[in-house]
């Protein structure tokens, strides 16, 4: 999943939005935050 906001499917109502990076407990690095969203019935 690590790619997946840059290699979306188009035209699929699917939209990401780069939300930060951020600290999670358990991680060394800080991880990427993506929002997904999307549109039904298109």
């Amino acid at each position: 999943m690590r790619r997946m906001p840059e290699q979306k499917p188009v035209g699929k109502g699917i939209m990401f939005a780069d939300l930060a990076d951020s600290e999670l407990r358990g991680f060394e690095d800080p991880v990427k935050l993506w929002e997904l969203g999307w549109r039904e019935g298109d």
